[in-house]
């Protein structure tokens, strides 16, 4: 734990917000924020749960640059009133409108000498950069800080605003040749997860809001995937259906809604058979991974295919894999 007082301007998005949270440990987080006030509550209720740090809150008008400068700094002069210290000041510009921004930057100006972060996270891992305004001007301090394996799936559900619970099979699901594929993914992945080479692995659970089934979740680094796994046997008209995979396509765009889940979360469709083509052509415009697994014999995989399975969540997770 550090005496660090960490300025946040929270957007949408609150994941690049906790990262930095979780790397500086602060004791101290000022969260700026709009009328959505949604995502800084998420986050902040995440940063009481791991306790050590005390939560203060700053409402700005999300497009006013010169009122919320002021609000800011307003609310700054009073934390320092009741304890607060300038030069224990860190400034978060990551979120936030770009108005939020500027006002973050301008206040920033005011306590020279204090750092001011930006996390990059949009690409397959999440870099912190350290800055300090020298002469007027944004000056590096160092290289860039790497933030890795800081997550979980409790934390990045958690600060999304989404809870969720195990799904639960009836003794007739259990006995579906979907629902025993869907499990043996599961073990591999979890195996996986085992063996180091993911972060985390949650089968089978249920979200809220919306009640949406999510056959597996997985996290590498600091970035998640959702997988939405089906079996089918494609016989009769079905051989020839040029949408088959549809509904699983559906469901993981839904899982997957930047408002839902953050818009860095990974979709991958894991399936015994290919998909039609209308539907492959739909999922390559998706950003969808497609992983087949033609070995399933109703059981288990070849150790081909539990390979094939592995290797391939984790290319797309690092934005590797090129769907066919």
């Amino acid at each position: 734990m550090s005496n660090i007082a960490m300025i946040c301007l929270v957007g949408d998005q609150p994941v690049p917000n906790l990262l930095p949270f979780l790397h500086y440990r602060p004791a101290r987080m000022l969260l700026v924020h709009t009328e959505r006030v949604a995502p800084a509550a998420n986050l902040a209720a995440v940063v009481k749960k791991l306790g050590g740090c005390e939560v203060e809150f700053c409402s700005v008008p999300p497009y006013r640059i010169a009122e919320a400068t002021e609000a800011i700094e307003g609310k700054i002069g009073e934390l320092v009133e009741n304890g607060w210290r300038t030069d224990e000041l860190m400034f978060n510009l990551t979120g936030g409108t770009k108005a939020m921004v500027l006002a973050g930057y301008q206040v920033a100006n005011r306590h020279l000498g204090c750092p001011l972060i930006y996390v990059e996270s949009e690409r397959n891992f999440s870099y912190c950069y350290e800055y300090q305004i020298e002469g007027g001007r944004l000056t590096p301090q160092g290289e860039a800080i790497e933030l890795t394996s800081l997550l979980n799936i409790d934390l990045y559900l958690s600060v999304m605003g989404v809870t969720y619970k195990p799904h639960g099979f009836n003794d007739s699901q259990k006995r579906q040749d979907g629902t025993i594929f869907q499990n043996e993914v599961a073990v591999v992945l979890e195996q996986a997860k085992a063996d180091g080479l993911l972060g985390d692995v949650l089968p089978s659970q249920d979200l809220m809001p919306g009640h949406i089934d999510a056959d597996v979740i997985v996290l590498l680094g600091n970035k998640l995937g959702v997988i939405e796994v089906k079996h089918k046997k494609l016989v009769g008209k079905d051989a020839n259906n040029i949408t088959h995979g549809s509904a699983g396509i559906n469901q993981l765009m839904t899982l997957a809604e930047p408002r839902y889940l953050g818009t860095y979360a990974v979709r991958i469709y894991v399936g015994n058979c290919p998909l039609g083509p209308t539907t492959a052509e739909v999922a390559r415009a998706r950003g969808v991974y497609h992983i087949q697994l033609s070995s399933w014999d109703g059981t288990q995989f070849s150790a081909d295919d539990r390979e094939k399975l592995v290797r391939e969540v984790i290319a797309a997770m690092q934005g590797k894999k090129v769907n066919p």
